[in-house]
Order: C-alpha cells, then structure tokens, then sequence
C-alpha cells in the first residue's frame, strides 16, 4: 500500500467545479492552534490526543478513527510519517 501524505482535502458538494475548490479547500493538521482564545492553547484536529515523553524529546500522537482522504481512503500514522519524511528531505525538483 502506497502511503498518502497528510494532506486532507474536503471541498463543498454544491462546488463540483475544480476551479471552485480553491474557495472551499481545508487541510487538516494533527494539532492546530485555537483561534477562540487568541491561538494560546494547542487543540487537536487529525489527532485526538498527545502524549509527551518525560524527556521532551519523543511526541506520540493519537489519531482519531475514521478519518478519510478526498477518495475515502483511511488516514494512517504510516501516511503521517510519509509527511513528515517529505517535510524533512523534500523531493528533488
């Protein structure tokens, strides 16, 4: 199985043209930050929860289930790592 990068998108169903999508395009984070308190506290979005190792050094996040990609493929930490391999080497252009 091919892994996907992190990248949901969701588009309006009343917005079937892809010239429209980029009015209604979302991308998901595994945490974002909360616009409702001035973006003070770390809120989750991909991942419903995180776990910080004592020595601050390890981060485990933990996916909410059901999650799906446009095509309705499942969200995997094996997609999650695939992301962030590419953020951290990006491929040659």
């Amino acid at each position: 199985m091919a892994c996907r990068y992190v990248r949901r998108i969701r588009h309006s169903p009343s917005r079937n043209h892809p010239r429209s999508w980029g009015r209604s395009l979302h991308v998901d984070n595994l945490i974002r930050l909360d616009p409702n308190d001035g973006a003070k506290t770390i809120i989750p979005d991909l991942a419903h929860s995180r776990e910080i190792a004592p020595d601050s050094r390890t981060y485990t996040f933990h996916l909410r289930q059901g999650v799906q990609f446009h095509d309705g493929a499942e969200l995997t930490s094996e997609d999650v790592k695939a992301t962030y391999d590419r953020i951290a080497k990006p491929p040659p252009r």
